[in-house]
């Protein structure tokens, strides 16, 4: 049996600057809990955090709610939750604009559905959503260690699909892409 290394995708956008100002002091609280448990490894308290913050009777932004629950989806996936994962990954996409087509955002969350997908053996469908988050994580003018990171990760996912459907060629391009990112930005150093 093959064991493949889990690369998700913790929106960058949700431990941005988008909530600090915008929330009241109860949520800025609970979005820090689920930070710190998050970081600690506590997954289960994590996403009880994350829920009680989503269902806050506060309103939230959409770039707010998609980043909580494109999160979600990512602690349930760390938690073996699939199908769980996959649900709130959707409604995450769900809260994406139309203008918001090309965030950061969208890419985070389709780098994750592509790595849900890994899992569920659906390749096909996983390089879809992989290559779309590869190609908004690259046409980013200015991205920062954040972008990188989740980057890397997606080029990891792509070749863990590509290897499976046997495309090694592809597989080791994006490897070496990988490697080009890592050592040009000095990444997972800091």
């Amino acid at each position: 049996m093959k064991k493949f290394i889990v690369i998700i995708c913790i929106s960058s956008t949700l431990v941005s600057n988008i909530y600090p100002d915008s929330l009241s002091v109860d949520n800025k609280i609970l979005f820090e809990r689920f930070v710190e448990l998050y970081s600690s490894g506590n997954l289960i308290k994590a996403e009880k955090a994350l829920i009680q913050f989503l269902g806050s009777k506060e309103l939230l932004t959409n770039e707010q709610l998609a980043a909580g629950y494109n999160n979600l989806g990512a602690v349930d996936l760390t938690l073996g939750n699939y199908s769980k994962a996959l649900e709130y990954n959707l409604k995450a996409e769900s809260f994406i604009s139309t203008k918001d087509r090309n965030s950061i955002l969208l890419a985070d969350i389709y780098n994750n559905r592509g790595r849900i997908y890994n899992i569920k053996k659906s390749f096909d469908v996983s390089l879809e959503y992989l290559e779309k988050s590869i190609r908004i994580y690259t046409s980013l003018v200015v991205p920062d260690k954040n972008v990188l990171n989740n980057l890397s990760s997606a080029y990891i996912n792509i070749s863990i699909a590509l290897l499976e459907t046997k495309r090694y060629y592809l597989a080791l391009n994006f490897l070496e892409q990988n490697i080009k990112l890592n050592s040009e930005n000095r990444l997972y150093l800091s």
